[in-house]
């Protein structure tokens, strides 16, 4: 068994903090696959925030362009951080430079992209960025098969859930909250949507519905279990916030706990290899 990398732990910490079902999963996931999947993980954690959370864009293109740069050295058998030392162990083959280049063109098309016109064209540009990513860690190994398509879209939907959950907490506006058509429907400003209102909730209820309308609840197998999970506890989070009289809140309340019959679903998932 490899000895744990210096450091590691605290970002996985820091990942369960934020995606609380990831502690159960970790539990059923393969001894030899533990490490590198959570790392993986937290990869895509610190680079989803880096693109959609930091609101002064020099800081959050500095920490991609850091990000990017650590990938590199990493193909390069010299990785420095620990989440990246834990996801290529020397033993792993590198992929090629190129995979790299394809994470940095994708987020820079997504993070510089217009505002989208409606969800399916936002599903695209996330969906887009999450395969550049799935693809890097489908060369290196980290899965023996992954449909890269199913998986990315699964994590794009579950994306735009978090920015509407952004909404709510911190009435941070992104490109990536809401469609232009849904803000032209409910008669919204930018300004306005950091702002609770009866026309924010409704549209918050559209949306909420289109991404419902775009999730596949049930993944096959050659899709990670982590996606598989998080797909069916968005899927049942969404129908529950759609029905609340303020959606927004609802997701908010929702997000950070792992309920017991959902904990229940990933044990009975990962118990028969779902």
């Amino acid at each position: 068994m490899n000895e744990p990398i210096i450091g590691f732990d605290s970002f996985r910490l820091k990942l369960f903090a934020a995606r609380p079902e990831l502690a159960l999963i970790e539990r059923f996931l393969p001894d030899a696959q533990k490490t590198r999947v959570i790392a993986f993980e937290c990869l895509l954690h610190e680079l989803v925030d880096a693109a959609t959370r930091i609101a002064e864009p020099q800081v959050a293109e500095a920490k991609l362009a850091w990000w990017f740069g650590e990938l590199d050295s990493a193909l390069l058998g010299m990785p420095r951080h620990p989440v990246t030392r834990s996801l290529l162990p020397a033993t792993v083959a590198a992929p090629e430079r190129g995979s790299v280049q394809t994470i940095e063109h994708a987020t820079h098309a997504m993070r510089h992209a217009p505002g989208a016109s409606d969800t399916a064209q936002q599903i695209q540009l996330v969906a887009n960025w999450f395969a550049s990513l799935f693809e890097w860690g489908r060369h290196i190994h980290l899965w023996p098969a992954m449909d890269v398509a199913q998986a990315a879209r699964a994590r794009a939907v579950h994306q735009l859930v978090r920015q509407l959950v952004r909404l709510g907490t911190e009435g941070s506006v992104h490109i990536l909250s809401l469609p232009l058509n849904l803000m032209a429907r409910h008669q919204l400003s930018r300004a306005d949507l950091g702002e609770p209102s009866s026309a924010r909730d409704s549209a918050t209820r559209d949306q909420l519905k289109a991404l419902q309308g775009l999730l596949v609840p049930d993944l096959p197998k050659d899709v990670d279990l982590t996606t598989r999970v998080r797909c069916r506890l968005d899927s049942a989070m969404m129908a529950r916030a759609i029905v609340a009289d303020h959606p927004c809140a609802r997701l908010v309340s929702d997000l950070p706990r792992l309920r017991i019959t959902a904990a229940w679903q990933i044990w009975n998932m990962a118990r028969r290899g779902e």
